[in-house]
């Protein structure tokens, strides 16, 4: 089963995953695709990791997350497609190449039950580099694909989440 949450940057989409993550059963797999290029990401991470509870387990996998393995029975979030995307990008993917592979990333962890949480890439103006468009098209077209396949899509605005399907 595959929960979708969108939302801009601070809108409080992770902190939904979170709470619907704690509150299902069994074991939580917090799956991270962000990495720490720089000291302000690092710092965003460190922020993310303090507010993780205790008992989850954390696997930081940028490139890969469906080949993490999963404990049985366990709710895996996976946070973030967005960084996912960029992270294929980075690696020499082009758009269609990046949208495919996050696609069957997310796809392969959702077998289990999964809450993906992405950016939602039509609030942005368009980039100004191509590498950027590229990043918001892949982008937009994976969340497109995965809202298709989830049961649940919510948005989040201002901290407000809205269940959207």
């Amino acid at each position: 089963m595959l929960t979708l949450i969108l939302g801009g940057i601070r809108s409080g989409k992770s902190r939904l995953a979170a709470r619907l993550a704690g509150a299902a059963p069994g074991p939580v797999l917090f799956l991270a695709t962000g990495q720490a290029t720089d000291d302000e990401m690092r710092q965003r991470i460190d922020d993310h990791r303090r507010h993780r509870p205790a008992g989850w387990v954390t696997a930081e996998e940028p490139l890969h997350p469906a080949a993490v393995a999963v404990p049985a029975g366990a709710t895996v979030l996976l946070d973030s497609v967005d960084s996912l995307v960029a992270n294929l990008l980075l690696a020499g993917a082009d758009a269609a190449e990046a949208e495919r592979g996050a696609v069957a990333e997310v796809l392969g962890v959702a077998a289990r039950t999964c809450i993906a949480v992405s950016c939602e890439a039509g609030f942005a103006p368009v980039a100004l580099s191509p590498l950027g468009r590229a990043f918001q098209d892949a982008l937009g077209r994976t969340n497109q694909a995965l809202a298709a396949r989830a049961e649940h899509v919510h948005l989040c605005v201002a901290g407000i989440p809205v269940a959207i399907k």
